[in-house]
């Protein structure tokens, strides 16, 4: 039976430590990890963002006219005695031009804008991947480091019976048996440390994932 404190669950999952069948459903292979980051990263996710508005910017510097022609009219008769004449209508039209080389150098600056937004984001997304994979090997050395530890507290508990059993017996010495406690007591300390290091790898891991509000 595989028993897990809260700091190691998330690694027992995600790293497929053969807990059971749900383990190995939920695994995150390096692939999924990285593939995770690249759409979940919260960095990246507002570096897409920052992308998307300096494009949005550029879509909205390429028109050729920034503002839309302006249509005014009006009707009425002149006010005075006795004015009885005909209603008069006016119309007015109303159109703003760029001055010459303006319109190109706003959608220079514009395109500028975005091609840096996207080298930035480029940059970003290298860096992530980066710190995804060695944050997933990180956890997948935690995982086994933590699975051994486990392994060697249950081998070390079993030869603390035996040493008990026999001791009682009259087949052991008290200072064997004590030497078989002393060791189970150095393997818990070292579960205690390997969960603690698998806590912090896998939390680090679920931050760069986005994954902490799940």
């Amino acid at each position: 039976m595989c028993i897990l404190r809260p700091a190691a669950l998330f690694a027992a999952v995600v790293l497929a430590w053969p807990c059971g069948a749900a383990a190995e459903e939920n695994a995150l292979t390096l692939g999924r990890v990285l593939a995770l980051a690249r759409e979940r990263a919260p960095a990246l996710v507002l570096a897409r963002g920052r992308v998307e508005e300096a494009r949005a910017r550029l879509v909205g510097a390429s028109p050729l006219f920034q503002d839309s022609p302006a249509l005014e009219g009006g009707w009425g008769r002149r006010s005075g005695p006795g004015s009885r004449g005909p209603a008069e209508w006016r119309l007015g039209f109303s159109q703003v031009f760029d001055v010459s080389g303006q319109r190109g150098a706003r959608v220079a600056g514009a395109k500028a804008d975005l091609m840096r937004e996207e080298a930035r984001m480029a940059d970003l997304t290298r860096r992530i991947l980066r710190d995804a994979a060695f944050g997933y090997y990180r956890a997948l050395y935690a995982a086994e480091r933590l699975k051994l530890a486990l392994a060697g507290e249950t081998f070390a508990s079993g030869i603390l019976r035996v040493a008990e059993r026999r001791h009682l017996n009259g087949d052991m010495a008290r200072l064997d048996a004590n030497l078989a406690r002393t060791t189970v007591s150095v393997m818990r300390a070292d579960v205690i440390s390997a969960e603690a290091a698998c806590g912090s790898a896998s939390w680090d891991l679920q931050i760069l994932l986005g994954m902490t509000a799940e």
